[in-house]
């Protein structure tokens, strides 16, 4: 029995966005770049910023999207989301597609540190494939949760089943533009 590719869950996982042609996206943890592909072609004016720790990723994602990274759709660079250095660049939409630093027992800080990169209308999405798919309403209710306590409001959550294995999705705003929460306190995630 052949193992589902990972493509499928990130298909979905961008499916999820809603991309607009002129978003600006930031993708934490962008490993190949199978999503920064897969974004990069519904922007027209957007651009999407991929960082991953890995310099090895790095370069697999770049050579993926050469085409992207020459148009200006595409900016790729080795960091942590700690250390990145983002300037004065806002976000309409940042990404994480299993990432553990969202799923650690206190993201607090780095949740903060979303909710200052985001546009007024900018939302966070964190898409999870849990290991256990029995747990995965569990798991999207811990999101949706660390979420709003940490800052965001709105939650949305979906969980699916693929052929890959069942999904889960969350996503929120920022609220009222309070977005540094690095005091909140989160539930624990498996």
């Amino acid at each position: 029995m052949s193992r589902p590719r990972a493509s499928e869950r990130i298909a979905w996982a961008v499916e999820r966005l809603a991309v607009r042609p002129e978003d600006r996206i930031l993708e934490i943890g962008c490993g190949h770049g199978v999503a920064v592909s897969e974004i990069c072609e519904r922007l027209e004016g957007g651009n999407v910023l991929a960082i991953d720790r890995s310099a090895k990723m790095i370069a697999a994602a770049t050579r993926r999207s050469a085409e992207h990274v020459a148009a200006g759709r595409a900016t790729f660079a080795t960091t942590t989301f700690e250390a990145a250095d983002f300037g004065a660049q806002r976000f309409e939409k940042v990404l994480a597609i299993h990432v553990g630093l969202f799923t650690r027992r206190h993201p607090a800080l780095a949740l903060g540190r979303v909710g200052d990169l985001l546009a007024p209308d900018g939302r966070i999405h964190l898409a999870y494939q849990p290991l256990d798919p029995a747990g995965a309403e569990a798991t999207a209710a811990a999101f949706a949760a660390t979420l709003v306590q940490n800052g965001f409001a709105d939650p949305s959550v979906t969980v699916e089943s693929l052929a890959a294995g069942t999904q889960v999705h969350v996503s929120a705003g920022p609220t009222d533009g309070l977005h540094l929460t690095a005091g909140a306190k989160s539930p624990a995630l498996d």
